[in-house]
């Protein structure tokens, strides 16, 4: 094509850069778009997708018109706040509707092509959220209630003891 675009995060911004025989064109630019800091946004059927803003301050995912510059949808990701990744699109059969797949620190998370609304996600480590509902429960020598005083009351399903240090080991 004839087409380049280009984008930066730190105020720069994005453009998107049309060449002729003489020199480039701004087809469109601004800050307010589709900022990409770390992950490279990817095109497909004529939009953009990629995460808009620095990657440690909770970036958003984005689609953005490529002919126009217009955002067609923003996606906040309470669940996995930081986008380092390049975006893939995933389509399972020729037939089925498409989807973004983002892979983050803690979690791979699908949005549909067309509403940025989530499909799916699942988690890739034991640090982030695993699907579930959690709750921290003090120890027997940390007072009362604790983890004893749930399971005698029925709260509990499963007790995961996650130690820190040497010495949480000896629990």
């Amino acid at each position: 094509g004839d087409q380049i675009f280009i984008s930066a995060s730190y105020g720069a911004g994005a453009t998107l850069l049309r060449f002729d025989e003489s020199k480039p064109e701004v087809i469109w630019s601004g800050d307010d778009i589709l900022s990409n800091h770390y992950a490279t946004s990817v095109h497909h059927d004529g939009f953009l997708y990629g995460f808009d803003g620095r990657q440690e301050q909770r970036c958003h995912l984005r689609c953005v018109e490529l002919k126009t510059g217009k955002v067609r949808w923003r996606k906040d990701r309470p669940g996995a706040p930081e986008g380092w990744a390049t975006p893939m699109v995933f389509r399972a059969t020729a037939d089925a509707p498409g989807q973004i797949v983002t892979l983050g620190s803690t979690r791979i998370d699908a949005y549909a092509l067309d509403t940025g609304e989530s499909r799916w996600w699942m988690p890739v480590g034991s640090t982030g959220s695993m699907g579930i509902p959690v709750e921290q429960l003090k120890k027997i020598g940390e007072g009362s209630p604790n983890v004893a005083d749930a399971i005698r009351s029925g709260d509990v399903d499963i007790v995961v003891n996650t130690p820190a240090g040497r010495g949480a080991r000896a629990d």
